[in-house]
């Protein structure tokens, strides 16, 4: 409870310091490098030849190292493979 004390106080603090355009770009720039962290990650394990797994409009996709994706079910905890998919345009998955 103590904690969101804190975190309800140090918001009311930004509200105080920052007009809406200042909160406006420090949001903007906190997704850029919050995007730019992900992609990293999302590189560095494909190079470990790793499989990436995420929702697309709701349909569960399954990432190959080699950017082939595939549409995907688990069944008795195993991952069945329904049908291959368009790789997604998304700047978090290039």
């Amino acid at each position: 409870m103590q904690h969101k004390k804190f975190a309800a106080s140090q918001l009311a603090n930004i509200d105080k310091t920052m007009n809406n355009s200042e909160f406006s770009e420090w949001g903007k720039k906190l997704e850029r490098l919050a995007q730019a962290g992900v992609q990293k990650e999302i590189a560095e394990h494909k190079a470990s030849n790793c499989s990436i797994f995420y929702e697309r409009n709701g349909t569960t996709i399954m990432e190959l190292p080699d950017g082939r994706c595939f549409e995907y079910r688990l069944q008795d905890g195993k991952v069945q493979i329904v049908s291959e998919v368009e790789k997604s345009n998304s700047a978090l998955l290039k």
